[in-house]
């Protein structure tokens, strides 16, 4: 009994130093990102921030040539919504070059059909070449070739660009 007690105690010896190197291993790569972090952080203080105050969106001067805003929106059974949704969002965005590129799925006629009925220039439908409600990013990729479609967390994005009125 003795002799079992010893090798569990052994086995869970070796099994907590295999993870412990393991998360080291793991972890080396998570410490160069904050180390170089960290060193930059300091070389801009002792450096840039000395000479140059620090700026933020609200104290950017404005572009003296805006460049077009593209928004991508997929749109699965959207029919009811989505038109309004367009024609508010087109009058946020006021006189500002923008296209909006809504991404809509074959198998969806009626969020087609809503899409159709929003007589703008700044909208542009884009149906995909299959139903698959997972790959409308891989069916709207091909037909913007200079760009890639980049799933987004709405709350991340900044608030500057576009505000937004109560």
């Amino acid at each position: 009994m003795l002799l079992l007690w010893g090798l569990k105690t052994a086995g869970a010896r070796e099994l907590t130093l295999s993870a412990a190197a393991g998360f080291l291993i793991c972890g080396i790569d998570d410490l160069a990102v904050d180390l170089i972090w960290i060193v930059r952080s300091l070389w801009r203080r002792a450096t840039v921030y000395r000479r140059h105050a620090r700026s933020d969106a609200a104290t950017l001067r404005p572009a003296s040539a805006p460049g077009r805003i593209a928004v991508f929106i997929p749109a699965w059974d959207e029919a009811r919504v989505i038109a309004a949704m367009l024609r508010n969002t087109i009058a946020r965005f006021g006189a500002a070059d923008c296209r909006i590129y809504v991404g809509a799925y074959p198998n969806d006629p009626a969020t087609i059909a809503a899409l159709r009925g929003v007589a703008s220039p700044q909208v542009r439908l884009v149906v995909g070449e299959t139903g698959n409600m997972s790959h409308l990013p891989d069916d709207v990729n091909p037909s913007f070739p200079m760009t890639r479609l980049w799933r987004h967390n709405a709350s991340r994005l900044h608030p500057h660009p576009v505000r937004i009125a109560a």
